[in-house]
């Protein structure tokens, strides 16, 4: 974790010193951290949607199941835990909650710094969803993601002179699943 990440150094720091540095205790707290995180946000979205009792059951497992790897838990743990504040984010957003959605925003940013830049691109769909015209967003959204993509990445530099996700290439992290990333979240941006 970087200086510019401090939520991953006090949260370690709290439970080191209340479980005397047990390691399973800091896997089960971190395990459950991260699912507690996602399943409120997932249960509140789907009451937020309206949905039935069948479908908010199916939104759940498959939030459950299908963005979250079990055994990346306690190995992405800091990007985890800031996508599951993410997800808090976005409810708040949506619930035009401003004050938890900034608290969340600014929470996530300082567990993963790569965050900033999902949280970039739903503020912009935030304002480009509050136009009138249909028209004008077919013409704003494309030039808002290419601008939030910019922005996202200068500010991940300016916090980290170590981390360009542009340029990215540890031989972890394929080159194409950087693209069908950006591809999926321009296409559920739209």
């Amino acid at each position: 974790a970087k200086v510019t990440e401090p939520v991953y150094y006090i949260y370690t720091k709290i439970l080191s010193l209340l479980s005397s540095g047990n390691l399973i205790i800091y896997v089960i707290a971190t395990t459950t951290i991260i699912y507690a995180l996602y399943s409120i946000a997932i249960v509140r979205l789907s009451y937020k949607f309206d949905l039935d009792e069948q479908s908010r059951a199916t939104y759940l497992i498959a939030g459950l199941t299908l963005c979250i790897t079990f055994t990346l838990t306690n190995h992405l743990i800091r990007q985890y835990i800031a996508s599951a504040i993410f997800i808090l984010f976005a409810y708040y957003a949506y619930e035009n909650k401003w004050r938890k959605t900034l608290l969340a925003a600014l929470a996530a940013t300082l567990t993963h710094n790569t965050i900033i830049i999902p949280i970039a691109l739903i503020m912009v769909a935030t304002i480009i969803s509050r136009q009138t015209s249909r028209k004008s967003n077919f013409f704003i959204a494309p030039l808002s993601i290419l601008a939030s993509g910019f922005i996202g990445n200068w500010l991940i530099k300016l916090l980290s002179s170590e981390h360009d996700i542009l340029s990215l290439n540890d031989g972890s992290i394929s080159i194409i699943t950087l693209f069908f990333d950006v591809f999926c979240f321009i296409g559920l941006l739209v």
